[in-house]
């Protein structure tokens, strides 16, 4: 198994599909409590989605969760509040694991994709929105 460090450039938003892939990717998160967390699976960068303001997405996730350890409904329902227009994902907070989230890192849920990268997948998918 492979295991890569990340880095998200200009804090573009990324998703990371939880798959047996072989490929483990490493972050630093958790605001300044400087954490590495890893994941194995996909990356897929929001913007490939057309996703409108993909640019300042995660400066928006960011804003919401600011050296939070752990995340409330509150700041899940604002994180899901930035996707409910999104027209070819659609993303929500993984309310299961609000207390495994942090400063960029958050549990998510892929209920749906309109992008050939997901052919062969069986919705819904866990992933980790990371910025």
């Amino acid at each position: 198994m492979k295991e890569l460090g990340y880095l998200p450039s200009f804090s573009l938003a990324t998703l990371v599909i939880e798959s047996a892939s072989g490929v483990t990717f490493s972050f630093q998160v958790g605001g300044s409590a400087s954490w590495r967390r890893s994941v194995q699976g996909i990356v897929y960068p929001i913007a490939a989605s057309n996703f409108a303001g993909a640019e300042t997405l995660g400066d928006a996730v960011h804003e919401i969760t600011y050296e939070l350890i752990g995340i409330t409904e509150k700041e899940a329902d604002k994180i899901d509040a930035l996707f409910d227009k999104a027209a070819l994902i659609a993303l929500k907070v993984d309310r299961s694991r609000l207390s495994d989230s942090c400063d960029q890192w958050i549990h998510m849920t892929l209920l749906r994709a309109h992008d050939a990268a997901f052919r062969g997948f069986d919705f819904p998918l866990s992933c980790v929105l990371t910025w």
